[in-house]
């Protein structure tokens, strides 16, 4: 298998490159015994001279021609991978003639047609005559290099012969352009294929099948060219720390790690580099987590086991990802504390407003109310101003509709003053239990009445025992039960004197009430059936033993109840906020991730299990009549999501960081799923990210956005509302699944294949010119081109029912959809050209088996 890592090194000679034949590995070996005098910058320049003199070359006699030759593409499903665009021009005579041009010079088929031929034309001639037309005069098209394909017969690389998307060429001129090429590709010509790059073509493909087998085209689609990539570029740039393999229920990693996941985590920490060996698309989590932070992050099937990357594992390393690959290098201590500390931001404040104290109405907000909500509640609110008419065209909701809870509510729970809860220790004593979770009652007792209980086994001349209460004992009384046949009495060891003669306490004499002073004591005793009890009221100065005699053998219980000061701990309020402070502030806590991640959990089980206020459990339990007006018993499932002022905002996504949960009628309080999405504020990815990023901890405020829940989605998906791979052209890059099935983090399913990682539908939506005239809005089309298709073959464990994940006017409603919430939340956050939305929607369930409706969940600013 070809390497899939490269030293930081140019391209430097012919024989080196022919010899690769496009490897992005390149050994310092290797290159030392083919450089041996000339200097490495002069090399360089030599190279980069040679490439700018040659507009185009007739015939690829090796890889460095290619590369002479060839950009970085914007391609979908291939971004940065190596492209060259050929232009043959009079392909509809005798002589056609195939230009590989240079297309980091020409862009563009009709400036190389123009500057680089000569020709004449207008835009308008050219685009008339070379797109669109069987007749056509011309055909242009592009030529790319996926170095890392490694196919079933396990040959590595592939070159694919693409055309516009939308441009539907013939078989027979996709079969001229195809031997063309790969005639005239001398040093890969068995390493070609066509791909048919959209919906248009791979129609034209499925309907001429005989046709292309006949003519021996060999023809590549999306889901057999994905699924045979062993490496991909998510996130270029670079990272030092020491390179871990992480494994589930691994050690957390920490932002000075370089981590190999050997799986797609839930949980992203915040970690210097990422390599995952399992495909990601540039939507998932882990992708959106490494743009926002500046992460490398790459896909390396195997990575573990790759040759140059074993060796580094354990030791700390450079990690770089670049257009070419990945390079690993070692690196020292001082320069991972440089970099890490380089990377790291002044401190911030996130900003807040603490002056609404009650839940209010998503209708009632819109985008500025995140400072009081959060970003992802002020955003639905304002989602729904976005799709207002759309929602009316189609008739049926686009965004959901509920209440979102304020920051105001988490900061006072967080702030009330709460008091430890009484447990009985091993002795049988009230002690305070150590968790600060009841709301402090100032009228609250400062003496608890403790019962210690005893079995006895006495008989003649063999007591049980004495059992010795402290001096300073309060009103005690013991209880003697199955009493028939002993003797009870006590001793003042203090004083060393019997506190009462023990005849009194016998069968024989002891029959009813009576009572006696001794000391500080008022001893009240009593004789009822087999039961004997002695009550001594006041303090004791002494040191009391309690004797029990025997007259023949007994099997009796003492039961000594006493009252006992509270102790001062007891007293002690502790908010939730400092709660967490002492924690923050432990040296163990401070060092290490682990012991942050374990005290984290605990601390996150105190907050879901805390008292609410009388007040606060009103005003929560009253948004759910906006679903079930007649109150209970209720019938809706409620979703609770996070919404903080630490996420969904331009610039910090935040992506994975807190946490939801959905309240089903039967759970009671509503306060109890909503203290959970609180909690959630402290795991232990987000408290790495606020930690790493020098956020405010304390001024971090946590909000809910409260929707019904739709039950099990029939589809659920991710887009971005524009072209993430070409600016140029308007366009929206979308991510779908059948039924509930992650997107964002992938996970294992079962096909007729066995278990695999789940892929999703992946597509872009591409707004193409496809006639004369650009002002002529006929003349544009929509092209849906298909990078890769879902593989999952039964959701709910029934077969899937679609194609394609959605419906092809499901697809025209998420693209009108993203439509217009690009142009409205454009101005809203007063984007630049850049500027686009990442979005969340769903298909929703239904119970008679119809299909659901679109529904957009959620909208953020998308991070480049």
């Amino acid at each position: 298998m070809r390497s899939r890592l490269h030293l930081a090194l140019p391209l430097l000679c012919a024989g080196i490159m022919s010899a690769a034949q496009g490897s992005n590995f390149t050994s310092l070996d290797k290159l030392s015994k083919n450089i041996t005098s000339q200097n490495q910058d002069t090399i360089t320049t030599t190279l980069n001279d040679n490439q700018s003199e040659a507009d185009y070359f007739q015939t690829l006699v090796s890889r460095t021609d290619f590369e002479a030759l060839a950009a970085r593409s914007d391609q979908p499903g291939a971004q940065s991978i190596r492209e060259v665009k050929y232009l043959i021009m009079d392909v509809n005579t005798d002589n056609p003639k195939l230009y590989f041009f240079n297309t980091e010079r020409y862009p563009y088929h009709y400036a190389f047609a123009s500057e680089g031929l000569g020709y004449s034309g207008t835009l308008s001639e050219f685009n008339s005559t070379t797109y669109f037309h069987d007749n056509r005069a011309h055909l242009a098209g592009s030529i790319l290099a996926h170095d890392h394909y490694s196919s079933a017969e396990g040959v590595d690389g592939l070159y694919t012969v693409q055309f516009w998307p939308v441009d539907p060429v013939t078989p027979q001129l996709t079969d001229k352009a195809y031997k063309m090429i790969a005639e005239q590709m001398t040093f890969a010509q068995d390493q070609i294929s066509y791909y048919p790059a959209s919906d248009v073509q791979l129609d034209i493909y499925n309907n001429n099948l005989a046709f292309f087998e006949s003519a021996e085209v060999p023809v590549i689609k999306s889901e057999q060219l994905f699924a045979n990539i062993d490496f991909s570029i998510l996130n270029q740039g670079q990272g030092y720390g020491r390179l871990r393999v992480i494994n589930p229920g691994d050690p957390v990693p920490s932002v000075s790690d370089v981590v190999i996941y050997t799986y797609i985590p839930n949980d992203l920490a915040h970690v210097a580099g990422i390599i995952t060996d399992s495909p990601q698309t540039p939507l998932s989590h882990i992708n959106l987590k490494a743009k926002q932070n500046n992460t490398p992050n790459a896909y390396m099937r195997d990575a573990v086991n790759d040759p140059q990357v074993a060796p580094l594992i354990g030791e700390l390393v450079k990690y770089e990802v670049t257009g070419d690959g990945i390079v690993l290098t070692a690196a020292t201590q001082d320069e991972v504390d440089s970099w890490l500390e380089s990377v790291r931001p002044d401190p911030q404040t996130p900003l807040s407003d603490l002056t609404v104290t009650e839940p209010a109405l998503l209708s009632d907000l819109g985008n500025g109310d995140w400072v009081r909500f959060g970003a992802k509640a002020a955003n639905v609110a304002e989602l729904a101003k976005a799709l207002k008419d759309l929602e009316s065209e189609y008739g049926h909701q686009m965004v959901p509709r509920g209440y979102a809870v304020p920051f105001s509510m988490y900061n006072d729970y967080m702030s009330l003053p709460r008091c430890q809860e009484l447990e009985e220790d091993d002795f049988g004593n009230l002690v305070p239990d150590g968790k600060y979770r009841a709301l402090c009652d100032e009228d609250r007792a400062t003496t608890v009445r403790n019962t210690d209980s005893t079995a006895l086994s006495v008989s003649l001349l063999n007591q049980a025992e004495p059992i010795t209460l402290a001096a300073g004992s309060q009103d005690m009384e013991l209880v003697l039960e199955n009493a028939n046949g002993l003797v009870l009495f006590m001793r003042d060891v203090t004083n060393d004197r019997w506190l009462l003669n023990p005849l009194p306490f016998t069968d024989a004499v002891l029959s009813a009430s009576g009572s006696s002073e001794y000391r500080e004591l008022t001893v009240n005793y009593l004789r009822e059936n087999d039961k004997k009890t002695v009550t001594l009221s006041g303090n004791s100065d002494f040191e009391l033993e309690v004797f029990v005699l025997a007259l023949w053998q007994v099997e009796a219980k003492l039961a000594i109840t006493q009252t006992q000061d509270l102790p001062e701990d007891y007293f002690v309020e502790r908010s939730y906020y400092q709660q967490i402070e002492d924690i923050m502030a432990d040296e163990a806590f401070q060092a290490s991730p682990d012991v942050r991640d374990a005290k984290l959990d605990d601390f996150r089980k105190e907050v879901k299990k805390g008292e609410v206020t009388a007040q606060m459990h009103e005003k929560l339990e009253a948004m759910r009549l906006f679903w079930d007006p007649q109150g209970a018993p209720f019938s809706k499932n409620i979703r609770l999501r996070s919404s903080t002022n630490n996420e969904d905002l331009a610039g910090f996504n935040g992506a994975g960081l807190y946490e939801s949960n959905t309240h089903k009628p039967d759970e009671g309080d509503i306060a109890d799923s909503v203290k959970k999405v609180w909690a959630s504020l402290w795991t232990h990815r987000a408290f790495e990210e606020r930690r790493f990023y020098r956020i405010d901890h304390f001024k971090t405020y946590m909000g809910v956005l409260v929707h019904e829940s739709y039950g099990d989605e029939q589809a659920n998906g991710v887009g971005v509302t524009k072209n993430i791979y070409d600016a140029n052209w308007e366009g929206y890059y979308v991510n779908v699944q059948y039924g509930e099935i992650s997107v964002t983090n992938p996970e294992p399913i079962i096909t007729s294949e066995g278990e695999v990682s789940s892929v999703p539908d992946e597509f872009l939506l591409a707004h193409l010119l496809a006639g004369d005239d650009p002002y002529n809005p006929d003349h544009w089309w929509w092209a849906q081109q298909y990078i890769r298709h879902s593989n999952v073959e039964t959701v709910y464990d029934q077969p899937v029912t679609t194609e394609n994940v959605l419906t092809a006017e499901e697809t025209v409603q998420l693209r009108r959809a993203m439509q217009a919430i690009q142009a409205h939340f454009k101005p809203v956050y007063e984007g630049d050209r850049s500027f686009a939305m990442d979005i969340e929607f769903k298909i929703t369930a239904t119970d008679d088996g119809s299909r659901g409706h679109l529904e957009i969940k959620q909208a953020r600013p998308w991070i480049d």
